[in-house]
């Protein structure tokens, strides 16, 4: 089952205000881990949900261009939607490193047009491929994984 070969699991909880991503237009994407504001270069997010700011790290681990391919299903056993992100080797190590020691304690920003759309804890080390877990409705998580297409850099 490709949930159990997925290498990491991120759970995290999208705001009612995403129905607002235009996906016809190309968006930005940027996966960017949440750092400590003193000991390293960030900058200040506001995580619109949870009225959370935040320091997210100016060093991006993956973007668009990152992308091989993303898509959605519904998830019937925990009444949800899964968005599966899989990544290039490039990027693919770099979270890879960015996760190992991070689990359970760290989060990662997902910034969708220069806003942080949420900010997970990483549940487990996260490689190649990642399985987003939201309650979000079918339609208004379809726009999303549009816009995050919209992202991609097609060969």
């Amino acid at each position: 089952m490709l949930k159990k070969a997925l290498t990491g699991v991120l759970l995290l909880v999208l705001s009612e205000a995403m129905g607002i991503v235009n996906a016809s237009a190309s968006s930005s994407f940027a996966l960017r881990l949440i750092a400590d504001c003193n000991a390293s270069p960030s900058e200040r997010m506001h995580l619109a949900p949870s009225r959370e700011d935040l320091c997210v790290s100016r060093d991006v681990i993956a973007d668009g261009s990152n992308l091989a391919d993303v898509s959605v299903e519904r998830d019937e056993s925990l009444d949800a939607y899964d968005i599966h992100i899989w990544l290039d080797s490039a990027s693919a190590k770099r979270m890879s490193s960015a996760t190992r020691k991070m689990s359970r304690i760290g989060r990662i920003g997902i910034v969708l047009d220069d806003q942080l759309i949420s900010a997970p804890f990483i549940m487990s080390h996260v490689s190649k491929e990642m399985l987003i877990t939201v309650p979000q409705k079918g339609e208004e998580l379809k726009e999303i994984v549009k816009a995050i297409r919209s992202s991609m850099k097609r060969p």
